[in-house]
């Protein structure tokens, strides 16, 4: 039997060649997105983090390879015949196409693997990217040479590599698609400057690019404009607070890139211009990208899950230190919420905002607040600055969907001096601005001259109440009972209320101080006597993202 014997310089060296096909600094670059995304979503990643992180660290690496790679095997012939690029496409450097394409596959497959093991939302998003990659590179589908198209393409690719990231720690929301579209903004100008420096060899080749078919000029101004209104963009949503609003900081970088793109024209667009250029403003975004890193991890946590941990919620007893430090990803709350009617999802305030809420309601006069306090959105600014926090909303539009507002506010505070116990019931009532009589609406109260009034129960089943815990809530200082999947018989009558405790069995629902429980108004609930000489603050936020029928309005 003859035994095949490789020199290790002959593999060494084989492995050498391979790698120098790759396009290592576009790979590393092109790193940055979706780690950005992860960093965004997590926030303050702990240990059980940093296997999901490694995983989408490789796999993203073998992603972005794949890319370029099936780029170079498909533009060969163009490649050759371009005078910039003749030089160092693969088979200058004895590499076959048929290697490469080899290659390409088996960095797609490995890519994909990894990506699976990070969950199904992850995975179709790579899988996204990988089809825009194939629609924009094979000659048969030739987007590559569609002006307008092309540009599409990677601005859609910008979006889907950052949500790659930020999907490791939370659902696609709206402030996750806001900061993925700064991201594809630039995705999409830098597409359209390196169109610019690849003129040349693109009119050579009949390649019709945005560049050749606009004119390279009209296509920097182009790219130039989607590069301002990414730093616009970054302004905004940093003002607004969806991003911390440090970052707002970075304009100062954009009248740099201003002048290192004009300077760039002056030179005539030149491919070493370009070059420069592109260079340059890489630097001025990884100046971004590490500022990003530093306002993330230095704010307050997003909702977020342990991997592998069970999301069934789970019956507590015992003191506070019992509590259960469950966290739940955005992305399975719709799950959860809908099974059973309720979900806990903890940290979501860091302490020092938690200490500042309890300040502005102690500035309340004791008679005015005792037990709790109604009309509390528009009686203290800082519960409705809380109830409208992207953290905070970004968890009601995730399960009501874009445009839920809050439409009701409580703060209950419960201490032995202000006690009380709360029987098994439904929350049936909204706050409405004036009465008008509609079909479905009634009976109506005024509660310390609020206007109350049950709804049919569609309503009732598209509003969702927040409760924004101020303390830490246990079995021995009145910690929400409830009835899991009760939410799902409608309105029920004290019959179907007795008969219901008689069959199921309760589960309290202890939060700790910072952490935000989700419920349906329609979930049989109930709250036993504080046993302990603390108080148990709670914000009661109820969203809506409909509007209600016949003139009626919600009152906040």
């Amino acid at each position: 039997m003859r035994t095949l014997v490789i020199p290790i310089s002959a593999a060494k060296a084989s492995a050498i060649r391979y790698l120098s096909c790759l396009r290592l600094e576009e790979i590393l670059v092109l790193q940055g997105s979706p780690l950005l995304g992860a960093a965004f979503a997590i926030r303050q990643p702990t240990a059980e983090n940093l296997g999901p992180l490694a995983i989408l660290t490789v796999a993203n690496v073998c992603l972005v390879a794949h890319i370029f790679m099936l780029n170079d095997w498909a533009g060969l012939t163009t490649d050759l015949a371009d005078p910039n690029k003749a030089a160092g496409v693969f088979t200058a450097r004895d590499v076959g196409r048929k290697e490469i394409g080899g290659l390409t596959a088996l960095l797609l497959a490995l890519s994909l693997l990894l990506f699976s093991r990070l969950g199904p939302s992850t995975l179709c998003l790579a899988l996204a990217i990988a089809a825009l990659s194939a629609l924009y590179s094979l000659p048969r589908f030739n987007w590559k040479g569609r002006p307008l198209l092309s540009s599409a393409a990677h601005l859609a690719g910008g979006v889907l590599h950052f949500l790659l990231g930020y999907s490791l720690g939370s659902a696609i929301d709206r402030r996750g698609l806001a900061t993925a579209t700064f991201f594809a903004l630039i995705f999409a100008a830098g597409h359209l400057t390196q169109e610019i420096g690849d003129h040349q060899g693109d009119v050579l080749n009949a390649i019709r690019t945005n560049a050749v078919a606009f004119g390279q000029r009209r296509t920097f101004a182009a790219s130039l404009a989607l590069f301002t209104l990414a730093h616009v963009l970054l302004l905004l949503l940093a003002l607004q607070g969806t991003l911390p609003r440090p970052l707002a900081a970075l304009v100062v970088l954009y009248p740099i890139h201003l002048y290192w793109s004009l300077k760039a024209l002056a030179e005539g667009l030149t491919y070493a211009s370009i070059r420069r250029l592109q260079a340059r403003y890489r630097a001025l975004y990884a100046i971004v990208g590490l500022a990003m890193v530093a306002a993330f991890c230095g704010a307050p946590g997003h909702p977020q899950r342990a991997r592998g941990e069970d999301l069934r919620p789970t019956m507590e007893s015992g003191t506070i230190s019992a509590l259960s430090t469950t966290v739940l990803a955005v992305d399975s709350l719709f799950d959860v919420l809908d099974e059973h009617g309720y979900a806990r999802v903890e940290p979501v305030l860091a302490a020092a905002e938690v200490e500042a809420l309890r300040a502005s309601l102690d500035e309340i006069p004791p008679g005015e607040r005792r037990g709790g306090l109604r009309d509390v959105l528009a009686r203290v600014p800082a519960v409705l600055r809380c109830a409208c926090d992207p953290r905070i909303l970004g968890l009601a539009e995730s399960m009501l969907g874009a445009g839920a507002r809050p439409v009701k506010g409580i703060v209950f505070d419960k201490t032995v001096a202000a006690n009380w116990k709360v029987p098994w019931h439904q929350d049936l009532t909204i706050c409405v601005q004036q009465r008008i009589d509609v079909e479905g609406f009634g009976p109506w109260s005024l509660k310390e001259g609020i206007l109350h009034v049950q709804p049919p129960v569609e309503v009732l089943e598209k509003t969702l109440a927040l409760r924004i815990h101020l303390d830490d809530a246990g079995p021995d200082n009145g910690a929400l009972r409830v009835l899991p999947g009760t939410h799902r018989f409608g309105r029920l009558d004290e019959a179907g209320i007795e008969r219901l405790r008689a069959e199921m069995s309760e589960v309290a629902c202890g939060v700790r101080a910072g952490g935000v429980m989700l419920m349906r108004p329609l979930l049989l609930h109930a709250s036993s006597p504080c046993r302990r000489p603390v108080h148990r603050r709670v914000l009661h936020i109820e969203y809506s993202a409909t509007p209600l029928p016949g003139g009626l309005a919600w009152r906040e």
